[in-house]
């Protein structure tokens, strides 16, 4: 879990990366974006499994989600309950 800005919480956890397109509201997804500008941090890692750049591909110009999904270790899936 890492530390966060967010006014709420004290820490935040995502343990899944990845998505589907569904629906025409896909196209505002932020976390398209996120994803495809942070692929860099997750390249070689355990959470990922598969190269980050196989989770989005570029549509003119855009990230689009490939519709893999990626599941985090056991031990990250955990962590909340430490």
């Amino acid at each position: 879990m890492g530390e966060t800005a967010i006014e709420w919480t004290q820490r935040s956890w995502n343990p899944i990366v990845g998505c589907t397109v569904v629906s025409p509201g896909c196209t505002n997804c932020y976390a398209m974006a996120i994803a495809e500008r942070f692929k860099h941090v997750y390249v070689g890692r355990p959470f990922v499994g598969a190269p980050a750049e196989a989770m989005t591909r570029k549509v003119n110009g855009k990230p689009v989600w490939t519709g893999q999904l990626r599941l985090a270790p056991e031990r990250t899936l955990l962590e909340p309950l430490r």
